[in-house]
């Protein structure tokens, strides 16, 4: 454990407040220094201690984990997180459908008028209501009522568990079911 700069303050606001930096490659202007405490850094101690120049060896490798960051002045034990956790907690941010696939599903609904399918959309819990944004081709099936091409999307009631997206259509049978998915599209995605 580093002992703490008990004199620097960290900005609290949307500028930088601290960095932690590894390198894994560092001249001798930059290693040269003798620096074992938390403290702003003149150029010459920004890799002190560096000896192995990763990005200069041949088949050298940078391996990292069990990274974690206390605030307080007791360290704690390791918290270790699934992966689904750290999933979960990122998709409160930030959501995308599925790309990759020609064909991927992305929702179901029905046909609320001849060019307007309502698609119900559930995503993890988010910090706030979503936006939405949309790139490549999308089509809606609707069995037994046709199919066509998506030309926009309206995100309409979003809350942060749900939503409903209203896809602009043309001659579809109304009160039909409705898929929505990508049209022969890897790159297409709602996000």
């Amino acid at each position: 454990m580093i002992a703490p700069d008990t004199a620097a303050l960290l900005n609290d606001d949307n500028r930088i407040g601290f960095t932690l930096n590894w390198y894994l490659s560092a001249g001798p202007s930059e290693s040269n220094g003798n620096n074992q405490h938390w403290s702003s850094l003149p150029s010459s101690s920004m890799a002190d201690g560096h000896a192995v120049n990763v990005g200069g060896t041949h088949d050298a490798t940078f391996e990292i984990t069990g990274v974690q960051l206390d605030v307080g002045e007791q360290a704690t034990s390791f918290r270790y997180e699934s992966y689904g956790e750290t999933l979960t907690k990122c998709q409160r941010y930030f959501w995308q459908t599925g790309m990759g696939n020609n064909y991927s599903f992305v929702g179901c609904g029905y046909v609320a008028t001849s060019s307007v399918v309502h698609i119900f959309m559930d995503y993890p819990d988010m910090r706030s209501e979503p936006s939405l944004s949309s790139s490549g081709v999308f089509h809606i099936i609707s069995p037994g009522g046709g199919e066509s091409d998506v030309s926009g999307f309206l995100l309409k009631d979003p809350t942060n568990k749900e939503a409903r997206l209203d896809c602009a259509v043309t001659g579809l049978t109304i009160n039909r079911p409705a898929i929505l998915r990508n049209k022969n599209d890897v790159n297409a995605v709602l996000k």
